[in-house]
C-alpha cells in the first residue's frame, strides 16, 4: 500500500467489530485482538493507528463494544512504539518480491 504514496492508517477498533450486532452489546466486538491485529499492522508498516477510547467504553455512544478503555492506551501504546522502531530500522532492506 505504500506505493500509493499516500499515508496508510489501520483502524484497529473498527477492525474487530462484529456487525449486525449492535456496538452496545458487549458480543459488538472482540477488544481481546486488538493487541494482536495493531502489532500485526505496525509490523507491516503502517504510517498511523486509529484506535478508539473512552474513559468507560460500555457507555460510549458508538462502537463501545471495540473501545479500548483509555486508561490502558500507554500500555497498549509501549510494544507498538518499539515494535515500529524495528520496522523502520529493517524497511526497504528485502528486495521487492512483486
Amino acid at each position: 500500500m505504500a506505493r500509493t504514496n499516500y499515508p496508510v492508517v489501520f483502524d484497529v477498533t473498527h477492525a474487530i467489530r462484529k456487525y449486525g450486532i449492535p456496538s452496545a452489546d458487549a458480543k459488538g466486538g472482540a477488544r481481546e485482538y486488538l493487541p494482536v491485529l495493531a502489532r500485526a499492522g505496525v509490523a507491516a508498516g503502517v504510517d498511523g493507528l486509529f484506535v478508539e477510547t473512552h474513559t468507560c467504553p460500555s457507555e460510549a455512544l458508538c462502537d463501545a463494544a471495540s473501545q479500548l478503555d483509555i486508561r490502558y492506551l500507554e500500555e497498549f501504546l509501549k510494544p507498538l512504539l518499539e515494535l515500529h522502531a524495528v520496522e523502520v530500522k529493517y524497511r526497504n532492506t528485502l528486495p521487492e518480491l512483486a
